[in-house]
């Protein structure tokens, strides 16, 4: 028999009062990571008042361009740059009947109008025509103060994100300390980013188990991405990977990969395999960045993280054709866009820096493409096991487990660690994933 709404709220808050008291103890309930139930208070609670990725700048680089997003699992945006050249988004509803107005994933234009009744707005969401206005409303006052609901938006250099609740705080309070490690990603060199149009797929995963992956978890990559050693794409050496896991507040967090071992640093070509391919830009980010920043993405191996809820980033070297040069580094960014309980749709975004040179923005992109995405070496690893993850969630069973988070916590933190953020004392550590699921509560107990 269905759950009424009540018993439905009954049950999300005693598993959520469940896992708040797990998570105390290092523990996450199976249970709560595909829960229906709580799929659909995440779409509430949780997406429409945070600061969600929609688009970078480089997308919509001229007025009229558009592209269609998402908050959450529904909510359809439209992001569109004005013909003032202004960002704006809108709600992809149609004030008349809620019919979605546009059904292209991207395009140029310069309004948008409804296919049911013809109502018309221009890129600024304004209501500029219905047909037949005299003689369906007369002259009734006010129709034309009505327009498309205006998604509220802010930009992080060319970042630009979403939220649907007006009363949130600033975007640059929601990111805080992230923006340091961010930085490293998406303003090197002071002279901008291209962002690719996203490569989309479906993967049957629950959304958090992917974010989780990408905020803190160096620990799988010796087990589940072997091939990368024995291949050749990374040095025989799994603690290449390790450094410091990062949690940066408000849900946020990063892995600082730099190679430390027992015995020194690995060898590897600092940071992330630039000086094989675009050695100038060393001496571009050491004049760009403040110094702490740069001292710390200087002895990079590998970055990776997760800003909250789902956006999930990575700036590494996996794999190349050519084997007798170093990988080349690429950066990609993804959003687990949550389609269901147990599916999300992946959406996934080369970067590449304005100034880097034709052949590194080549066989970056190559090596991205062969490396990650739905037909990547690395990715088809990642997607069964958050497919298997998922399933377990849905078994009658997942209610007797309980998941282990306790990787780093007899270290703890790093009383000496001198960048933003509060940092594992372990190369390997949970206590981001602990962190990201909190700040998760939060949203749906709220």
């Amino acid at each position: 028999m269905a759950q009424t709404s009540e018993q439905q709220r009954e049950y999300a808050h005693d598993l959520l009062t469940e896992t708040e008291k797990s998570l105390g103890d290092g523990l996450l309930p199976l249970k709560v990571i595909a829960d229906p139930v709580i799929y659909e208070l995440e779409q509430e609670k949780l997406f429409p008042r945070t600061w969600c990725f929609l688009a970078h700048e480089s997308e919509i680089p001229k007025p009229g361009d558009y592209v269609l997003r998402y908050i959450g699992g529904r909510d359809s945006v439209i992001v569109v740059r004005s013909e003032d050249n202004d960002v704006k988004a809108y709600l992809n509803i149609c004030i008349h009947r809620g019919a979605r107005l546009v059904k292209a994933d991207m395009g140029n234009t310069s309004h948008f109008r409804c296919t049911y009744h013809g109502f018309t707005y221009n890129t600024d969401g304004e209501l500029i025509g219905m047909p037949v206005k005299e003689a369906t409303y007369g002259n009734a006052s006010g129709i034309e103060d009505l327009g498309l609901f205006e998604v509220r938006i802010a930009s992080y250099k060319g970042m630009v994100f979403g939220n649907i609740e007006k009363n949130a705080p600033p975007l640059s309070d929601f990111l805080g300390d992230v923006r340091f490690y961010l930085d490293f990603m998406i303003d090197k060199t002071g002279e901008g980013m291209t962002f690719s149009s996203p490569q989309r797929w479906i993967s049957h995963h629950n959304w958090k188990v992917s974010s989780d992956n990408f905020i803190q978890d160096n620990y799988h990559v010796m087990t589940s991405h072997v091939f990368m050693f024995d291949m050749g794409f990374l040095p025989k050496n799994p603690l290449v990977l390790a450094g410091s896991r990062v949690y940066c507040g408000n849900g946020h967090g990063v892995g600082t990969n730099r190679g430390i071992t027992p015995d020194g640093l690995v060898d590897f070509p600092r940071p992330i395999g630039y000086p094989e391919w675009w050695p100038g830009v060393v001496e571009k980010t050491r004049k760009h960045l403040p110094p702490q920043q740069f001292e710390l993405w200087n002895s990079l191996t590998q970055m990776h993280g997760n800003i909250f809820p789902n956006l999930g980033l990575i700036e590494t070297v996996n794999s190349y054709r050519d084997q007798d040069k170093f990988p080349p580094p690429f950066k990609r960014f993804s959003i687990f866009r949550p389609t269901s309980a147990d599916t999300c749709e992946i959406w996934h975004w080369f970067a590449v820096e304005n100034d880097a040179p034709e052949e590194y923005k080549k066989a970056s992109l190559e090596s991205c493409t062969e490396s990650t995405g739905a037909a990547g070496l690395v990715e088809v690893d990642d997607m069964e096991n958050w497919y298997n993850i998922t399933q377990s969630s849905l078994t009658p069973s997942a209610k007797h487990i309980k998941l282990l988070y306790k990787i780093g916590a007899h270290e703890g933190l790093d009383k000496n660690w001198k960048y933003p953020g509060q940092a594992s004392k372990s190369g390997f550590s949970e206590y981001p994933g602990i962190q990201f699921y909190k700040t998760w509560l939060k949203y749906l107990f709220d």
